[in-house]
């Protein structure tokens, strides 16, 4: 569509000629060469409509490439960001730079970053933002993801708007992961410490749908999206080869049981990607919610 088209010049217009920048070759190899701008250039085609019209929006948790396209997007948008793992400064056409620090006005930055553990509620007023996106962050969060969300709702204006996104753990791909004896996660390894556990979880349909109501949203569109993500970043094929060298025999699903899986492909919500545009309506109720969270 016509918004898709928008993102996609603006990546194709910007990252040409650029790639000679340190900064710009680690962009590439983490986020660009392996499929992740296009993730991007989907999600925003979905928000760019209601960002254009946005006074005050709130990305929390972007990733380096978000973080360079909303910097483009700057001059014609306020947004801020909370909660990057890493800010990507933006200091001319010809400097760019990855920083684990907070940096000033002085350093040339086309948008606000604050740092901020997004699992603790956020330094802003109550109802300070009309648009709050939160792409692909909630499957990060190791202890309370319904309170960070119940926070993006106090942040937000009544009646404003919600982006989310993360991945489906009920999509198509992950029920033959799990019928081929497989994680049905699509990020399922640990990371070099002090990383850890990439992905803390990942969320079902019903358990989205759950944190979002429960936290004072009224969901105005639910559905999923694929795109291509070369297995060398996310691990999937290269997990799944481990299990060659199992010494428990195990078969694989038969063709019937192949072909009810590919049947299902065609529902809205089969997806590798849950995406939710939700409407701030009600009042958040962040207390912790079975089954979500145990009660010991």
């Amino acid at each position: 569509n016509d918004a898709d088209r928008k993102v996609q010049a603006l990546f194709d217009r910007e990252l040409c000629a650029t790639t000679r920048h340190s900064g710009f070759e680690v962009l590439h190899k983490r986020y660009i060469d392996n499929g992740h701008k296009e993730r991007l250039i989907t999600a925003y085609g979905m928000i760019y409509p209601c960002l254009a019209h946005a006074q005050q929006a709130l990305v929390v948790g972007a990733s380096p490439l978000e973080g360079f396209l909303l910097s483009r997007l700057a001059p014609h948008l306020k947004v801020r960001m909370i909660g990057s793992p890493e800010s990507f400064i933006y200091q001319s056409p010809d400097a760019f730079e990855f920083s684990r620090h907070v940096s000033g006005a002085e350093r040339g930055e086309c948008f606000s970053v604050e740092r901020h553990n997004i699992e603790i509620s956020a330094p802003f007023a109550d109802g300070s933002f009309d648009v709050v996106i939160c792409l692909e962050v909630i499957e990060h969060l190791r202890r309370d993801p319904l309170g960070a969300i119940c926070d993006m709702r106090r942040l937000l204006r009544d009646g404003g708007l919600m982006y989310l996104s993360t991945p489906n753990l009920n999509s198509v791909n992950a029920i033959r992961r799990s019928l081929e004896w497989e994680s049905p996660m699509f990020f399922p390894s640990f990371g070099p410490p002090p990383v850890g556990v990439i992905h803390a979880h990942e969320f079902s349909v019903r358990e989205i749908e759950l944190l979002v109501r429960r936290a004072g949203f009224t969901i105005d569109k639910f559905y999923s999206f694929n795109h291509a993500i070369l297995p060398e970043f996310n691990h999937d094929e290269r997990y799944r080869c481990g299990s060659a060298d199992s010494s428990v025999k195990l078969e694989p699903p038969d063709d019937m049981t192949i072909a009810s899986i590919q049947a299902l492909r065609d529902h809205p919500l089969r997806g590798n990607y849950l995406f939710i545009e939700a409407r701030g309506t009600g009042i958040p109720k962040p207390e912790p919610i079975h089954p979500l969270y145990c009660s010991f």
